[in-house]
């Protein structure tokens, strides 16, 4: 009585609200869990849950009733306008749970929730997953460790990124500078480059010159060496003239020799005829003397004479002892 009592307390009591339903996503099995339904309707005469396609829960102005092999029990909070149903435990799988608001028959609001029954692990599985998840610790700590250090390098490659950094900004202020200095000199590089070509047009003009040169000296040298062959042939030309006049002038020596012992013994002879005395006297000395004179004579002329003849002190001396004994004969004549 008390219960029909505060549901038409309920009923009229509420203002126009909607259904809610609140279920567990997963439950274990062998474990029971709460289904909460939220009344927020005014205008109904009839509440029913569903579990599945089967009604497991109906409570109208008059009357409740409970499939009690799936709802063990339930709750109705009147602060809260919620029925709070019990459910036995369900076997493994995924169901389906529905709350429906009717008015005179028919469904005026309506909202079902997903509930998932599970097998729960076994001891064994359990201690692998806690293994596994102490394993896992460790690789995190580890990790951490390795982000630890490698936060570390990172500070100090910024740090070395921004002494680079600083590196490179006076590097471009030295290349600014050398460009401006380039800009300076490009004028003067200009000048430079202009004399370079106008040397190596000079050089090549030398080069020519030289080239030049060098034919013309080929061509002196073959005319000294054709005038040093001539020379040498008048050389050997002379040397055979100087030769024959050599042998001339001693073939008339030695003739002009000749000459003068005949004309000297013919000489001697017609004075020894005017005078018998004197010849008488040294007839021996007189024949021997003439014929020394004429050997010395023919001898003295034989002799090489010129400019090619060696003049030594022997030929001097014996031209002064034929120039004496010459002489001796004339005053013995």
């Amino acid at each position: 009585m008390k219960k029909l009592m505060l549901l038409t307390i309920l009923f009229f009591s509420l203002s126009a609200y909607a259904l809610t339903l609140n279920a567990p996503e997963s439950v274990p099995t062998g474990s029971s869990f709460a289904v909460l339904v939220g009344i927020e309707e005014s205008n109904f005469d009839e509440i029913k849950v569903f579990l599945g396609d089967k009604q497991i829960f109906e409570q109208t102005i008059g009357e409740t009733s409970l499939n009690r092999n799936y709802v063990a029990g339930y709750f109705l909070d009147p602060q809260n306008n919620t029925h709070i149903l019990l459910f036995n435990p369900l076997e493994t799988g995924n169901y389906v749970v529905k709350a429906q608001l009717l008015d005179n028959g028919s469904v005026i609001s309506e909202e079902e929730a997903d509930v998932g029954i599970f097998e729960p692990m076994q001891s064994s599985v359990g201690e692998s997953l806690k293994h596994d998840i102490e394993v896992v610790k460790e690789e995190l700590n580890d990790v951490k460790g390795t982000n630890s250090e490698l936060s570390a390098k990172m500070q100090e490659l910024q740090s070395k990124l921004s002494d680079f950094e600083n590196k490179i900004s006076s590097f471009e202020s030295q290349f600014a500078s050398i460009n401006s200095s380039l800009a300076e000199n490009s004028s003067a590089y200009e000048t430079l480059s202009s004399s370079l070509n106008e040397l190596k047009q000079s050089i090549n003009a030398v080069n020519a010159t030289l080239a030049e040169i060098s034919n013309k000296n080929s061509d002196f040298n073959a005319s000294l060496s054709a005038l040093s062959t001539k020379i040498n042939s008048l050389e050997e030309q002379q040397t055979k003239v100087t030769a024959g006049f050599v042998t001339f002038g001693q073939g008339m020596a030695v003739a002009s020799a000749v000459i003068i012992a005949i004309l000297a013994i013919a000489f001697y002879l017609r004075k020894k005829e005017e005078t018998q005395e004197s010849l008488f006297e040294e007839p021996s000395l007189g024949e021997d003397k003439t014929e020394e004179m004429a050997s010395e004579l023919v001898a003295e002329e034989t002799r090489p004479k010129g400019r090619w003849a060696y003049k030594g002190e022997g030929a001097q001396k014996q031209n002064e002892e034929r120039r004496f004994s010459l002489g001796d004969l004339i005053k013995r004549g």
